[in-house]
């Protein structure tokens, strides 16, 4: 969710839980945009701010939010597009800064399995029905010897 306000964006995340992310939590919220600002300002640095909290008058605890400089709305990609800017020297500083970071990124063997088939794959998928000790929604695709099998937490 995204609020725009004046010069700035905050962006906040559901209180949900979606079976490989759990957002539920105050910290598990604040971890993430902590992250999000910290992996995003690599790219963007002027456009990621930092990190915020809004305040529940009533009492309740801070929502944690990412802060990030509003951009203006004639220079949004969609509005380029829309009024059909000339974008090849965008496109190729773009795709020249991301061969650029691509190149430099950390290596290392989880970071490789990440990219592999089998862990693409399980990406939205929830894992077992048991994670964390805390019974889960499983889901399991259909193969050729069985049907999908579905199960919920009590």
């Amino acid at each position: 969710m995204v609020l725009l306000l004046g010069e700035r964006a905050y962006k906040f995340k559901k209180p949900i839980d979606l079976g490989f992310l759990d957002f539920r939590s105050v910290p598990a919220r604040a971890e993430c945009c902590r992250r999000e600002v910290e992996l995003n300002r690599r790219l963007a640095p002027d456009v990621y701010l930092g990190l915020g909290r809004l305040s529940d008058p009533t009492g309740g605890p801070d929502e944690p939010t990412v802060v990030m400089r509003r951009m203006p709305e004639r220079t949004r990609l969609t509005t380029l597009v829309r009024d059909g800017a000339k974008l090849t020297a965008v496109m190729d500083r773009i795709a020249r800064m991301m061969a650029t970071f691509h190149a430099t990124a950390r290596r290392a063997p989880e970071i490789d399995a990440a990219a592999r088939p089998p862990a693409i794959l399980g990406v939205g998928r929830p894992p077992s029905p048991t994670c964390g000790g805390t019974p889960r929604r499983c889901w399991r695709p259909p193969t050729s010897t069985g049907p999908t099998t579905s199960c919920t937490s009590s």
